[in-house]
């Protein structure tokens, strides 16, 4: 059992055998008399006003701090006001009046207990205080993930899925609609998970906003690439890094322009005349991970495009999605990725991209079997689809939602 359990059951129940005894020698005053009578009264009351001290302080102990557990200082401590209590309970007190020897014991024992009460307090402030700060940055990481997984922009529909390992994730996505008609996504992976990445996360999102709110008409992938560099750089900090990849779409031209800093690569997924996916590509080339570039080396990234075809449909991922593993250790890997994709059938409403992505979600479930994720998972779905009935415009402007 979590030794800080015990240690804090320890202290209820000290506490309720104080204030007993504490009881018990107050009745057991009535009895003496002189100075002995005084001595045990004094004790009475402090060890009853220490009983109710000792059960509330055990109640406020944060069984899950790490740093608050009760050590066995302030255990021995409370064992030694415990048996000076039970003399002073049996009335072994000193003779002529004199101060009882166990309350003269007893004294030292409560300074330190004392101490120790206060210091749990303080632990339990810090520990309060902290969950709330962690609270939070979960609560602002939240707010930087898009509004809804599932959209359409015209012809362009887009289904996502993010679920952060830890409560304030590593990975985060965007879509943005811009004003000359194109589509802009962006996928990112910072070096870990928790606090720290999502504050990088934060950074990067609000340079792709500030980005996409001015003068996007000549806009590029790499631009927003180098934006978000220079957003998360940290002067003399290594462990700020990030991989990303930007998309913007053009169903104007038919076009798909692209730039990958060190992201897995993506893959376009081609369906036949059943709208079933038959073959996947692989869009290889990954550059250099945002935030690894100097003044003697600049950021280099990979940067491509591609003519869009009726029914082309765009997958980028973070590695969580293929590192996923099972419980033998295997992970989930590109092979049964694609074997999760190839043969689905999408439906020309935005629901059938939907289908792929909960397909691609059960499918990696079923792997795991239920082992506890150890990295980020998130993917995107983006599929060119002039052949289905006109969808509503839902996805967001370069105006904040």
């Amino acid at each position: 059992m979590d030794p800080r359990v015990v240690a804090v059951g320890r202290l209820r129940v000290l506490g309720a055998v104080i204030g007993i005894l504490g009881l018990a020698a107050g009745g057991l005053a009535a009895s003496l008399d002189g100075g002995t009578r005084w001595a045990v009264v004094a004790a009475a009351i402090v060890a009853a006003v220490l009983g109710i001290v000792v059960i509330a302080t055990a109640r406020a102990i944060p069984l899950t701090s790490r740093d608050t557990g009760p050590d066995d200082t302030s255990a021995s401590d409370l064992d030694a006001v415990a048996e000076q209590l039970d003399r002073l309970a049996r009335g072994v007190t000193g003779s002529g009046g004199e101060r009882s020897p166990a309350l003269t014991t007893l004294t030292p024992h409560i300074k330190r207990v004392a101490d120790r009460i206060d210091r749990l307090t303080e632990a339990r402030a810090r520990a309060v205080a902290a969950e709330r700060d962690l609270d939070h940055a979960r609560k602002v990481y939240r707010a930087i993930l898009p509004l809804s997984t599932r959209t359409a922009h015209g012809v362009i529909k887009v289904a996502g899925h993010c679920v952060p390992a830890d409560d304030c994730g590593g990975d985060w996505w965007v879509y943005r609609k811009l004003s000359d008609g194109r589509l802009l996504i962006a996928v990112g992976d910072a070096t870990g998970h928790g606090v720290h990445a999502a504050m990088i996360d934060c950074a990067a999102h609000g340079a792709v906003e500030t980005l996409a709110a001015m003068g996007e008409q000549h806009l590029t992938p790499e631009q927003v690439l180098n934006a978000i560099n220079r957003a998360i750089r940290v002067p003399g900090n290594k462990e700020v890094g990030m991989t990303c990849f930007v998309a913007f779409v053009d169903p104007g031209r038919k076009l798909f322009e692209y730039a990958n800093a060190g992201h897995n690569f993506p893959m376009i997924g081609k369906i036949d005349e059943r709208r079933v996916i038959n073959h996947l590509d692989v869009l290889t080339g990954t550059g250099d991970r945002l935030g690894d570039d100097t003044e003697e080396r600049p950021l280099e990234v990979n940067t491509g495009s591609r003519q869009l075809a009726a029914g082309d449909m765009l997958l980028i991922f973070t590695d969580g999605l293929v590192e996923r593993s099972d419980k033998q250790g295997r992970l989930f890997g590109h092979r049964r990725l694609q074997k999760a994709l190839v043969g689905q059938v999408i439906d020309s409403e935005l629901d059938g991209l939907g289908t792929v992505r909960d397909t691609i979600v059960a499918a990696v479930n079923e792997f795991a079997a239920g082992t506890e994720m150890e990295d980020d998972m998130t993917f995107v779905l983006c599929m060119f689809d002039p052949d289905a009935p006109a969808s509503s415009d839902t996805s967001p402007t370069t105006t904040r939602r």
